[in-house]
């Protein structure tokens, strides 16, 4: 469930994912659902944090801690200072940091630089 009271006298919907600055992210920095190549990662959701550069993912469903240990699932890929989401007509994912790069989704362990094919 949400942490959240608001849609209970707003009729309004909840966040999906919540993370308190607790949990060491400080600014999450909202992605998109993989639609591209790898069936492996269709249907999945990318965000990141902006401090850490960190990857995360949510299940198609919501469902978005790992093994129910209370953690956030991470990709264990570092984007560095994420500061925007992309897709292509293809359906591949490209991450944006502050320092300009350019970086896309190529399987679901390996980001590299650019708009290559």
């Amino acid at each position: 469930g949400s942490g959240t009271t608001c849609p209970a006298t707003t009729s309004t919907i909840a966040p999906v994912i919540e993370a308190a600055h607790s949990s060491g992210l400080c600014a999450l920095i909202g992605g998109y659902v993989y639609r591209g190549p790898s069936q492996s990662l269709r249907g999945i959701y990318f965000y990141s944090d902006n401090c850490s550069g960190g990857i995360y993912y949510a299940l198609p469903g919501g469902a978005h801690w790992d093994g129910g240990n209370g953690s956030i699932a991470t990709t264990g890929l570092n984007a560095g200072n994420t500061s925007s989401f992309g897709d292509d007509a293809s359906g591949n994912l490209y991450v944006v940091d502050l320092n300009g790069r350019i970086l896309v989704l190529r399987t679901d362990t390996i980001f590299a630089d650019g708009f290559g094919g």
